[in-house]
């Protein structure tokens, strides 16, 4: 029992920190190809629309569950995580990194 609580105080803590570096280390492609020509919101379309095409083949019954139980909740999920995301790329692409990543991070506390 104690040996589960601490695989799962690990993963928890290596998901955190692998999730913080890979929101910390995004901004520099997306500056790379900005300068390269290829605009923010076209970038994090293409980077999204891969993601979603990968988790639609291979989460397709556990979605197509969750689209039978509540659409519109899925729906608005999506929307508001995409429009979230957008707001991040075009704002690491135009403003400076650190005020973007300091007001990323304060983000939860504004929601409590």
């Amino acid at each position: 029992m104690r040996e589960t609580v601490k695989k799962h105080k690990l993963l928890a803590v290596t998901s955190l920190g692998a999730g913080a570096m890979v929101w910390g280390l995004i901004w520099y492609p997306y500056r790379v190809l900005e300068a390269a020509g290829v605009g923010g919101a076209l970038a994090s379309f293409l980077t999204y629309f891969l993601a979603l095409v990968a988790g639609l083949l291979l989460f397709r019954k556990r979605l197509a569950d969750d689209l039978s139980a509540s659409p519109w909740l899925l729906a608005a999920i999506a929307v508001s995580a995409g429009w979230c995301n957008l707001a991040y790329v075009l704002a690491t692409i135009h403003g400076e990194v650190m005020q973007v990543m300091l007001l990323f991070y304060l983000a939860p506390l504004w929601t409590v």
